[in-house]
């Protein structure tokens, strides 16, 4: 555990740094896998704070602390899937061979499904519905990371490295 020593009008005072980190880290994690569990079952609208509170053990208060809103709460489930699905996506690079990047990038992706079906209902869901709370995301940072690999791929193509 990090400590810090503080000095206040010439006494010394320690303070733990990384335990209150730690906690809060833990607790959000808590959230954000009650709510996926929820909103994976019953969408959005279906699901109420309530309820995620309760399946988090914390109170709805202590909820609204970490999220200020459902809608909050649920574009952080969302970030945190997405930031998992991608994951394999940005390892994809133009140094590999082509067959291995694919492959290197499918098997990933199946097991993601295999082992988190609930984040992959709810993406899909959020998808399927047209992304309303993922627009921001799928027009900015996202969209330039797609185009780039979809160029990788493009170019692959171009050199025969891999065909259509």
């Amino acid at each position: 555990m990090m400590r810090q020593q503080l000095v206040s009008k010439g006494t010394r005072v320690t303070t733990s740094i990384g335990r209150r980190s730690k906690a809060v880290t833990m607790k959000r994690r808590q959230i954000i896998d009650a709510a996926l569990s929820l909103f994976s079952q019953y969408g959005l609208h279906g699901t109420r704070l309530e309820q995620v509170a309760s399946q988090a053990e914390v109170s709805k208060t202590n909820l609204l602390y970490y999220f200020p809103s459902k809608e909050a709460l649920y574009q952080a489930v969302l970030q945190d899937i997405l930031s998992l699905w991608l994951t394999p996506l940005r390892a994809i690079e133009a140094s590999l061979q082509p067959e291995q990047a694919i492959s290197d990038y499918i098997r990933p992706k199946l097991g993601f499904s295999r082992d988190h079906p609930q984040a992959s209902r709810l993406f899909c869901q959020e998808i399927l519905q047209g992304a309303p709370l993922l627009a921001d995301e799928l027009s900015g940072d996202l969209r330039l990371l797609v185009e780039e690999k979809a160029s990788l791929l493009h170019a692959w193509m171009a050199e025969g490295r891999l065909t259509q």
